[in-house]
């Protein structure tokens, strides 16, 4: 999804919360499954369930997506 949708470089990391529950808790996460994006600011939490791709893009700002008709 981000190599599709996001043009500038961008890094993913997952982090399991059962073997580094001080570092979820550090960054804020007390719900799984929690996204954040970090930057560009400001910073953007998304909690619960990813399955909806085009609501998952429009919360992280993502340029509109175009839908085949």
């Amino acid at each position: 999804m981000c190599e599709e949708h996001f043009s500038q470089a961008h890094e993913i990391e997952v982090v399991d919360v059962f073997l580094f529950p001080a570092r979820a808790l550090a960054a804020g996460v007390r719900l799984t499954p929690t996204l954040l994006r970090l930057l560009p600011a400001p910073q953007v939490r998304i909690r619960g369930t990813l399955s909806d791709g085009g609501a998952v893009l429009a919360l992280l700002r993502a340029p509109a997506v175009a839908t085949a008709q």
